[in-house]
């Protein structure tokens, strides 16, 4: 979460932007491939599920 509150407050298109981005898209894809393998319960497998769905369209729109 704190790399997504620190590319809100970088300028876009620095790299500094870019990394802290790219850096809360892998935090989140490996939270959520561990919650859609691991997760105790159907709702966190869910939850898990839709956190690597939206992964894959921000990567597939160019993390728009």
């Amino acid at each position: 979460m704190g790399a997504a509150l620190a590319s809100a407050f970088i300028d876009d298109g620095t790299i500094a932007s870019d990394v802290a981005r790219s850096v809360f898209y892998v935090a989140l894809t490996v939270w959520a491939y561990e919650e859609a393998a691991n997760g105790v319960n159907g709702f966190r497998r869910a939850l898990g599920i839709a956190g690597l769905l939206f992964v894959v369209v921000r990567v597939a729109q160019g993390f728009g």
